[in-house]
């Protein structure tokens, strides 16, 4: 009777050609987990690229060498943790945008430990000032002129759109300013921060009209401005200061609102809304 080794060999040989990208398969025992784990990590390393396509369950079957409906529980894990789309009638793809994957873990992460949205707005307030002194540092013409784009639109908002409308833009500008700090870690976290955060100012606010919107984001028009004139001069200590008043008032904001502040992200119910039903927003991605 052959030894592994030379099964793991005779299998190998015999493999699709869509299949090499992968890893070898795991170990006796095979099971689903052994398979996320080990796709987990063909994605990591680049094996499975960003967008790519998955091959076949069978094909998969017969790479890790066990059934089909393995492969099945092993693809809906993957998905569940965001490192997977299921497209129904055209595949499995390597999700494009990983960010996905850290939504699912900081979920979990809010829930667990109880965390408050005040909480939320300290590490965002950390965060974005840090990233605002690597865009100084590192934006391109294209990405200010990219975020210069979401301020003019923010400032042709108008109460005949809906309030997920108005809030896109700037909510757009500040993703922009942090993809512009070049760090894919930095810019996953801010993304999933901010857009909760907006998410909890839409579900606690929910049923006020367009005017207060408006009136909202129109407020910090001129501070949006002092931050792109301080990227755009590369003025690292001016960018940090305005991007470090701006939330700051947006954090004294949440304090001051008793609705805001009491606002509990760990609630399972509450948390799922926020990140469910979360808005599209203009693709904003690193360029390097």
């Amino acid at each position: 009777m052959p030894d592994d080794t030379a099964v793991v060999r005779d299998v190998a040989s015999r493999r699709p050609p869509a299949v090499p990208t992968t890893s070898r398969r795991p170990g006796r025992p095979r099971v689903a987990r052994e398979i996320v784990d080990s796709m987990q990590g063909d994605i990591a390393q680049g094996r499975l690229p960003l967008g790519s396509r998955l091959p076949s369950e069978r094909e998969l079957a017969r790479h890790y060498g066990v059934s089909q409906p393995t492969v099945r529980e092993a693809v809906r894990a993957l998905d569940v943790m965001g490192l997977v789309d299921v497209r129904h009638g055209s595949g499995v793809y390597v999700t494009r945008d990983i960010s996905s994957y850290l939504t699912s873990t900081f979920q979990t992460l809010l829930q667990v430990e109880r965390v408050g949205i005040l909480d939320v707005m300290e590490l965002r307030t950390l965060l974005g000032t840090h990233s605002a002194r690597m865009a100084a540092r590192r934006a391109t013409a294209a990405e200010i002129a990219l975020m210069q784009t979401f301020i003019d639109a923010s400032q042709a908002a108008n109460p005949s759109m809906t309030p997920r409308e108005i809030v896109r833009a700037p909510v757009s500008f500040q993703l922009a300013l942090t993809a512009a700090s070049g760090n894919p870690l930095l810019f996953a976290i801010e993304s999933f921060l901010t857009k909760v955060v907006v998410q909890v100012q839409l579900d606690v606010w929910d049923g006020r009209p367009s005017q207060f919107w408006c009136d909202r984001i129109a407020a910090f028009d001129g501070v949006r401005s002092r931050i792109i004139a301080c990227v755009a001069a590369h003025n690292e200590e001016g960018a940090v200061r305005a991007v470090s008043g701006y939330l700051e008032n947006q954090y004294e904001l949440f304090r001051s609102e008793p609705e805001l502040a009491g606002f509990g992200v760990t609630d399972p119910v509450a948390m799922a809304r926020a990140l469910d039903e979360m808005f599209e927003v203009p693709e904003v991605r690193l360029q390097r």
